[in-house]
């Protein structure tokens, strides 16, 4: 609502109202000319300035031309010294059209060139739910194949802060604090044969800058390139030794599904059945490796060890112990509330 003042004292300038304003705030320029000043009215200032500056935006419809540069960038791109080589630096629209009606400024974002209050809240609104330029706006593809690499969290979180530029570095600090420095910590400087392998070298060596900044930082280490280099390398072939021994080749298929009837007599004593029989199950199909979700949170504890095991219970823990010691190098039971 406080722009339409604005669209107001922009289309009537013969008003009171415009001429008081003009007299007080801009006597020497235009309306769209005029920067508001710290001490002006804290009304007229937002007048004049509006977050949405798509609120303010106009064009021109051409009448006589006699409001209109020819050297407006609107009008005709082309540098001064073009217009002043024909003796046109200083003309105006007029110069080239016969007309008779007044030039008129109107708002752009409606084909009617009145400003609407509708259309500008949704202007505002496609603001806030648009991206800003600036930001690193990727296809959803490339960010599902970025949480695929193969490293560690930290490192796909740093990569995500610095394709967002969101690091707090020195130059984004100062944005907030005048004080701090904006020159380089580490170098004292201003402001593929498997793409996979690649983005990994990429990702490790950037992360590895990084912390080593941070240690410089914090803990006053010397700047050592050389070590950040091997830190690098020495991460890379660590990291990627873990992920190869840790590969599953084996597809994700349902083995079976569904459940049988059983002639227990509390759900404890169904569960506790269960998980026997999907062990063996497991083991049958050559598995070596298992993870158990259960809904049954003693059973979980009484497995893990965590609860004292009754008579019951033993026999599933023994043969929990004997599998684990022929073929199951990893086994866990988690509690799924």
């Amino acid at each position: 609502m406080i722009a339409k003042q604005y669209w107001r004292l922009q289309n009537n300038p013969n008003s009171l109202l415009t001429w008081t304003f003009k007299k007080k705030y801009f006597p020497a320029c235009s309306l769209r000319e005029y920067q508001p000043k710290p001490h002006h009215s804290w009304i007229w200032r937002n007048i004049t300035e509006t977050q949405c500056s798509s609120l303010h935006h106009g064009r021109w419809l051409i009448g006589n031309g006699n409001q209109i540069p020819l050297s407006h960038p609107d009008w005709f791109q082309c540098s001064n010294h073009v217009l002043r080589e024909y003796g046109l630096h200083n003309g105006i629209v007029a110069d080239l059209v016969d007309g008779q009606s007044s030039d008129k400024l109107v708002w752009k974002y409606c084909t009617s060139g009145a400003y609407k209050v509708s259309q500008a809240y949704y202007l505002i609104h496609q603001e806030h739910i648009t991206p800003p330029q600036n930001a690193s706006v990727l296809r959803p593809s490339v960010w599902s194949f970025f949480w695929k690499v193969k490293l560690p969290l930290k490192i796909l979180m740093f990569i995500w802060k610095l394709l967002h530029n969101c690091l707090p570095t020195f130059d984004k600090l100062r944005e907030r604090v005048d004080q701090w420095l904006s020159q380089c910590i580490v170098s004292s400087t201003d402001l593929e044969q498997d793409r996979m392998c690649f983005l990994q070298a990429i990702f490790t060596t950037l992360w590895s800058i990084w912390n080593h900044r941070n240690m410089v930082l914090h803990q006053g280490l010397s700047p050592n390139p050389i070590e950040v280099i091997l830190i690098s390398q020495s991460l890379m072939c660590r990291y990627q030794t873990a992920f190869s021994q840790m590969q599953n080749t084996r597809p994700r298929v349902t083995m079976f599904k569904g459940a049988a009837n059983s002639g227990r007599q509390s759900v404890y004593m169904v569960t506790q059945e269960a998980i026997v029989e999907v062990i063996f199950k497991a083991k049958d199909h050559g598995f070596s490796r298992m993870l158990v979700l259960c809904n049954h949170k003693k059973l979980v504890q009484i497995c893990n060890l965590s609860s004292k095991p009754s008579w019951q219970d033993q026999a599933l823990l023994f043969d929990i112990w004997q599998l684990k010691q022929q073929s199951l190098s990893i086994f866990g039971i988690l509690f799924l509330d």
